[in-house]
């Protein structure tokens, strides 16, 4: 077994436009809580599950008690799945609702630049999605 994994990191100059899909709109929906920021997207598709998604970011700013900056980014969904209907479709509800979270923490102490946070989160990104995405099935499989 190979004790040393190599990652790769992500550099933000060769991301464009192309490397991304036409993406999905998430509305601003309020939160309720201080320094928390919420955007809501559900799809409606005629036929399969349904799929609601919160883009949540929240901040802890540095102060007295703390010198570290708190962020997340998370991605809480919900699933609610369909089974097939008159015509094989699916469109009714099983009643089965799966919940789960993607997200991101990260603690920036004040002597952190920017560059330095960039290369950090880019590290992790490439180490998510290189090689089409096999560390992320790694992770998916509790292989780690």
């Amino acid at each position: 077994m190979n004790d040393t994994l190599t990652i790769k990191k992500l550099t933000s100059s060769g991301l464009t436009a192309e490397d991304f899909d036409a993406g999905n709109s998430f509305a601003r929906v309020h939160s309720g809580k201080t320094g928390t920021y919420l955007r809501k997207y559900t799809n409606s598709p005629a036929s399969g599950d349904i799929v609601s998604e919160t883009l949540r970011i929240a901040h802890q700013s540095r102060d007295g008690s703390s010198a570290v900056q708190r962020t997340v980014v998370a991605n809480d969904y919900e699933i609610t799945r369909r089974q097939a209907g008159v015509g094989g479709t699916f469109t009714v509800p099983t009643g089965i609702l799966d919940k789960g979270k993607a997200a991101f923490q990260f603690d920036l102490p004040r002597s952190v630049s920017y560059a330095e946070f960039e290369a950090y989160t880019l590290r992790i990104i490439g180490f998510l999605t290189e090689n089409n995405c096999a560390n992320l099935q790694a992770l998916y499989n509790g292989e780690y």
